[in-house]
């Protein structure tokens, strides 16, 4: 089922070597022809015995391999993983049996009775609290639950083991607790000791998590007819049913979450988060329906109702967006009053980026420098960056006056304005390299990358649980460990991790892991790092063909990071495959453009082999070469790749009198507008670090003319 006949052959042929070598400590097979070995059926059971015997943690990455095709076996394995020595082996295969342990008293009974490490990890703590809990040792297993960390899966047994022992139902987790996989698991074993309207408002509560709004309004509804004060007593019900009124809804919803709101007119303090979530959701159902001044006074209404500061936040990020949308020059007044009310910065920099479009499009220059005096002690250091540079270059064009500048910003000298301004941006830690760049240009400086190299640590133990997911084959499977361990692990461990996912050819998740711990507070930038999140994979497949279309090599390398993070099997959600991420259309019509040219005959929309590198690279380069002289400049052919020649021309054409930085600002999509500065901020970086540029320079030949 996993390995051909031929394969099969060769693996038995080295099990024999192995078991007549038996007093050797090292392997003979590699990992990976391990991990196949203990999935093929062909493999006889004493040479299982044997590699599971010596190589226990095997087992693991097998399972994994395995899970998709063949459940059981998958469960087999993570068993036999359990006996390992690694620690991280055993709490990673831990966490595949707890659900298979609860269903299956067997399974139970013999993880019940396996030899215990003396130190158990987490998640085989709670394998084991699954356990006791499947052969009825409620006891025991609330016992055990009191060692454990807090852990949904723990918790749903607890509640249900003490709930087999006094019969009161967890009422409070079901109708509060966020809905994943254990809440499931346990509402199946639970439901039948909850009253009807609890089992409603629950199954209602899961059909929300699925989306599934108009099936949760349907349950609702019958609650709401036979106890409608149940929603005001359960907080995160009413949550859940106000989004499902918003999406199926809102005009109902509305009336009906007005009319409970009435009735708190003397209500108790005990009513503040149900009053709150009315009026939240109030506000949320009138912007739904375009309603958006009557949706601000109720998010402002809301915002009263809470000190929570992640609701506050929540309020006030819909208040702004709501008043954006409605009016993009008033909206400024609104985020200069509630900026020094924000709690997190980094929450409103998406909302704060769309305003800068908006004014930037519409030419509304003094409400933009307005906004930024307003909010810039407030603001995320990359946003503040952004509206620095911009300000700054519209004083430099002469769009808005040095001294209206200076005096909202209370800057003494008028004529320093935009050399203050563009120093704002140079040394923002937080912004982009696109502005940093950018503004070096008119600084007259250099953007200097770190030359200190942070070690990189032989990897230990621990560390070769993560490096083990490569050489078992099964590496596809590593970064969701990466992610789900990122907090445990520190700075230095998660670079080790990086470099190895880089040495195995997995850039992607490379690039990924070192993004896990680079906004860290504490994370200062080192060379190391930026060679880890600026690789050249595929390097003379690249090289040669920048080289060929005379495009720059930093520039293709930033366009394919940008686009697949190098990872050549990508798709998009839109369609767009492989490194360059061609859209299957697009690629057929470069690959004709190609032949027509005397290169090679790719073939078809069909059977144009867009997942080969060498194939991939060759038309995404040749179609950026055919785009560069359709337009201005290299930024603008990058924004039509993604875009489309048909937009940027049409938007170029209704503001043809901005300078190119500017007019780059007002893009109307905001994936094509970030998308430029995100290529020119890679390719600035891999011009510094490897072809002898400097990152100003390279911003300035992409915004070169190219005719």
């Amino acid at each position: 089922m996993y390995t051909n006949p031929l394969k099969n052959v060769v693996l038995s042929c080295l099990l024999g070597l192995l078991i007549t070598s038996s007093c050797r400590t090292e392997p003979v097979l590699s990992k990976q022809a391990i991990a196949l070995s203990l999935l093929s059926k062909n493999t006889s059971a004493s040479q299982f015995r044997l590699l599971i015997r010596l190589h226990p943690e095997a087992a693991f990455y097998a399972g994994l391999l395995a899970e998709a095709a063949d459940t059981e076996r998958a469960v087999a394995l993570f068993e036999l993983a359990l006996n390992s020595t690694i620690p991280l082996v055993r709490n990673a295969a831990a966490q595949k049996l707890i659900r298979p342990a609860l269903e299956r008293v067997d399974l139970a009974k013999r993880l019940l009775l396996l030899n215990r490490h003396k130190d158990l990890e987490q998640a085989e703590l709670t394998l084991r609290c699954a356990s006791f809990y499947t052969v009825g040792g409620f006891s025991d297993a609330v016992q055990l639950a009191t060692y454990t960390h807090k852990h949904s899966w723990n918790t749903v047994i607890t509640l249900l083991a003490l709930q087999s022992q006094t019969a009161e139902p967890a009422a409070d987790f079901f109708l509060n607790e966020p809905v994943d996989e254990a809440f499931l698991w346990g509402w199946e074993a639970a439901e039948h000791s909850f009253s009807p309207v609890e089992i409603r408002a629950v199954k209602g509560r899961i059909a929300t998590a699925r989306r599934s709004y108009q099936e949760a309004l349907n349950i609702f509804k019958v609650v709401i007819e036979q106890e409608p004060d149940f929603f005001l007593r359960h907080p995160q019900v009413l949550f859940d049913l106000g989004r499902s009124f918003q999406y199926v809804n809102p005009t109902q919803g509305l009336k009906l979450f007005l009319e409970w709101d009435a009735l708190f007119e003397d209500a108790d303090a005990q009513m503040a988060e149900s009053r709150y979530y009315l009026q939240y959701f109030a506000g949320r159902m009138e912007r739904y329906r375009g309603n958006y001044t009557q949706a601000m006074d109720y998010f402002a209404q809301a915002l009263s109702l809470t000190d929570d500061p992640a609701q506050e936040d929540l309020c006030i990020w819909y208040l702004l967006d709501s008043a954006r949308i409605n009016n993009p020059e008033q909206a400024v007044q609104q985020f200069v009053q509630y900026a020094p009310l924000w709690h997190d910065p980094d929450y409103y920099s998406d909302i704060v980026g769309t305003l800068c479009r908006q004014l930037a499009a519409q030419e509304q220059w003094h409400s933009l420098l307005n906004l930024f005096a307003g909010m810039r002690r407030y603001a995320d250091g990359s946003m503040v960056a952004q509206y620095a540079y911009i300000v700054a270059r519209l004083i430099e064009t002469g769009l808005i006056p040095a001294a209206e500048a200076a005096r909202l910003l209370d800057f003494a000298e008028p004529s320093q304005v935009s050399r203050l301004l563009f120093t704002q941006a140079f040394e923002e830690k937080a912004a982009s390299y696109y502005y940093r760049a950018a503004s070096a240009q008119y600084l007259g400086k250099a953007v200097v990358l770190p030359e200190t190299q942070e070690p990189v640590a032989e990897a230990g133990t621990d560390l070769t649980f993560f490096s083990d997911f490569f050489e078992y084959g099964a590496g596809d499977f590593a970064f969701s460990s990466i992610q789900a361990m990122a907090a445990e692990l520190s700075s230095a461990d998660l670079r080790r991790i990086a470099s190895i996912c880089a040495d195995f050819g997995y850039t992607a998740q490379s690039i990924r892991t070192v993004l896990l711990y680079q906004n860290r507070p504490d994370y200062e930038s080192n060379r190391t790092d930026l060679l880890l999140l600026y690789p050249r994979p595929f390097l003379e497949i690249i090289e040669d063909n920048a080289r060929k279309m005379g495009i720059p090599a930093e520039v293709l390398f930033g366009l394919i990071r940008t686009e697949s993070i190098f990872d050549p099997n990508a798709h998009s959600s839109v369609g767009a495959l492989g490194l360059s991420q061609l859209m299957p259309e697009t690629a057929e019509e470069e690959a004709r453009r190609i032949f027509r040219n005397g290169g090679p005959n790719y073939g078809t929309k069909q059977s144009i082999e867009v997942f080969n590198p060498s194939v991939n690279v060759h038309i995404g380069a040749s179609y950026l070469h055919y785009l560069i002289p359709q337009v201005e400049n290299t930024l603008f052919a990058l924004m039509a790749y993604n875009g489309g020649i048909g937009r940027v021309k049409r938007w170029r054409n209704a503001s043809p009198h901005l300078p190119a930085d500017l007019f780059a600002e007002t893009v109307e999509f905001t994936e094509t507008r970030e998308y430029g500065k995100r290529v020119i901020s890679s390719a600035a970086v891999y011009g510094y670090l490897y072809y002898a540029k400097s990152m100003e320079y390279v911003v300035k030949e992409i915004y070169s003319p190219s005719y």
